[in-house]
């Protein structure tokens, strides 16, 4: 099982005259979390600050 949930499959095949074959396959779909934004509050100027 991969990261994101789907399944990978690998079916290979290896002889003299063609080397090494693999044939991968995935099944399922991918889950990606949502993403989370983060949220930052705005400075609040002119309470004690100097100004000028």
């Amino acid at each position: 099982v991969e990261p994101d949930g789907t399944v990978r499959t690998v079916d290979y095949t290896a002889d003299d005259h063609n080397g090494f074959n693999a044939v991968v396959r995935r099944q399922g779909h991918a889950a990606h979390p949502a993403t989370a934004h983060a949220v930052v509050a705005a400075p609040a100027y002119g309470h004690g600050h100097l100004l000028g």
